[in-house]
């Protein structure tokens, strides 16, 4: 490798590197918004709202749920096993962060996101991890 083509590489690691640096940030500061946010219009977060995705995995950015209709924790909680359908229709109604849009293209390309958000839906309606560990 030439001394030319390794200066190239390190210089495009640079970029990439403060790049990231600058995304994590952002996520950071928005972390932040929306703890403020929703905090003042929904109450007391893991309670009347959660936050999921606040690591930022697949790069999908975070999710906010309020705590839903009985009915629907009713509903979840009488069917046997849950298909992606299933947990998709528990928890969509009650996503307030991101927009239904964004948050439809997440569930449908990172499923196991989808999963948090019902493990993080039935937490706000007071049930264990115990009781609910082998439903999704």
């Amino acid at each position: 490798m030439t001394p030319e083509r390794r200066a190239e590489i390190q210089a495009a690691r640079q970029a990439r590197e403060a790049e990231a640096e600058a995304r994590e940030q952002a996520h950071a500061d928005l972390l932040e918004e929306l703890d403020d946010q929703f905090s003042r219009k929904l109450g007391i977060r893991g309670v009347d709202w959660a936050l999921i995705n606040a690591d930022n995995d697949c790069n999908a950015g975070p999710i906010v749920l309020k705590l839903g209709d009985i009915t629907q924790y009713k509903a979840w909680q009488a069917k046997p096993g849950q298909a992606v359908e299933d947990m998709f229709a528990y928890v969509a109604p009650n996503v307030v962060f991101p927009e239904k849009t964004v948050f439809n293209e997440i569930a449908n390309r990172r499923p196991e996101l989808l999963k948090r958000a019902v493990v993080a839906q039935n937490r706000l309606f007071g049930d264990s991890e115990a009781n609910f560990r082998g439903k999704v």
